[in-house]
């Protein structure tokens, strides 16, 4: 028998019914029973609610015991556990703790803590300078041995992120020795042994070392060219004496040019790194002072050299009528690309004639033009100074001196018969602005 639920309770007799505990006006209008009053209740609760089952979460709930059901879903949900009784990881307090200005949220891989941060986990360009305020990362505020080399993981720190970040430190500054790296001959004029000191060097803008050799043997009648690479390894390339020099491995630095004949380094000068006293090896007739026949510095000792080419005759050249121009002295330079250089030609000029003027000029790799030709109009056993300046490109570049003699017409036409130029006199430099 289903339960009522009348709008208003009537007002009910007194008189009983023989043998009953009711009255007979509640019997005759229906109201609830205690039997059916807890019916009714058990009814609208659905079932048992210890029992209630999870169900997903709604808007409305069919009885008591499937809101409970959702309820305990929720629970479920928020908590984040197995089950919606389990205990909570951390408290709403705990958590809102985290958010504290000063003692909140940090990545320090400790329990309840955020997990460390790696190089993917930063936004390019998150941290900027204005951002890392002055004294704001102190020695205190860093654990001891916070950085080690299992957190710099590999592929985080590279090669081209260094190569990046000293790009613009090394654009316009040679590869040069800091200290050390002098070869010398152990017994000149006996042995074809030489040894070096422990060199540090700079290549690329980085630093580079190399130990000490003692009592390396070079190869008799060689030019054996010593090049230090970033690696700091030692190599030894070699040619046949006063063939042109090897080409420079990328990366490497040219220490020295060690010349050996068939039984010994002869002279202690036989060892070139870069001196003017350097005897030898001789290309297409020119001692390489400085450089080597590639424009190389050799044992280049400044970040930015001053000198960085030289040529000087070793013989007197004569320039004939057929002969003009004649090139008397040539060198190579390699400049980084826009530094300014300035050529400065020094020679002494014997005129044997006077019926044309003697002239001078310096090209650039073989070509003359207005802005690279200099004409020097000189008198018999006149000083000559011829200067051009211009732009490295970052590439080698042939600088040539030219002696000839020209009409008042015509650059470079030969109508009479040509000059000297005197042995040791006539010097080519190429200087760095």
């Amino acid at each position: 028998m289903p339960a009522n639920y009348p709008s208003s309770q009537p007002a009910l007799k007194t008189t009983f019914a023989d043998n009953s505990p009711y009255s007979e006006e509640l019997i005759t209008k229906g109201l609830n029973q205690p039997n059916l009053e807890t019916n009714a209740i058990a009814g609208e609760l659905g079932n048992n609610p210890k029992a209630a089952a999870l169900e997903a979460r709604a808007a409305s709930a069919s009885a008591v015991v499937n809101l409970l059901g959702q309820l305990k879903q929720g629970i479920k949900d928020i908590l984040g556990t197995t089950n919606w009784y389990d205990a909570a990881g951390s408290t709403i307090a705990a958590i809102w703790a985290k958010f504290h200005a000063t003692t909140g949220h940090s990545h320090s891989g400790a329990a309840n803590d955020g997990p460390l941060i790696n190089s993917n986990g930063l936004d390019t360009d998150a941290v900027i300078t204005n951002r890392i305020e002055n004294l704001a990362v102190t020695a205190a505020k860093l654990a001891a041995d916070s950085v080690t080399t299992a957190k710099i993981l590999d592929g985080n720190v590279t090669q081209a992120k260094i190569d990046t970040t000293l790009k613009g430190f090394r654009e316009d500054q040679y590869d040069f020795v800091a200290s050390g790296g002098v070869w010398t001959a152990d017994s000149a004029g006996s042995t074809k042994n030489g040894s070096m000191t422990a060199v540090v060097a700079y290549i690329g803008g980085l630093r580079v070392t190399a130990s000490a050799i003692t009592a390396k043997v070079f190869t008799a009648s060689k030019d054996t060219y010593v090049d230090l690479g970033s690696d700091g390894v030692v190599d030894y390339n070699e040619v046949a004496n006063n063939a042109a020099s090897p080409a420079l491995a990328a990366s490497h630095l040219r220490l020295a040019v060690v010349t050996t004949d068939g039984t010994d380094i002869n002279n202690a000068n036989n060892i070139n790194q870069g001196q003017f006293e350097a005897l030898t090896p001789t290309v297409s007739s020119r001692i390489l002072l400085i450089t080597d026949s590639l424009g190389n510095l050799i044992y280049n000792r400044s970040p930015s050299p001053g000198l960085v080419g030289y040529a000087v005759l070793t013989s007197p050249i004569d320039v004939a009528v057929t002969e003009n121009p004649k090139t008397i002295l040539s060198t190579v330079i390699k400049v980084p690309v826009n530094r300014n250089f300035r050529i400065i030609s020094m020679s002494t000029i014997n005129k044997l004639t006077t019926a044309g003027w003697t002239n001078v000029g310096i090209a650039i790799d073989g070509t003359f033009g207005a802005s690279q030709l200099v004409d020097c109009l000189v008198a018999d056993w006149e000083g000559v100074n011829v200067a051009h300046a211009g732009k490295g490109n970052g590439s080698a570049m042939t600088i040539t001196l030219k002696a000839g003699v020209q009409n008042d017409s015509t650059r470079f036409n030969a109508t009479v018969a040509g000059g000297s130029i005197d042995t040791n006199v006539s010097k080519m430099l190429v200087y760095l602005d």
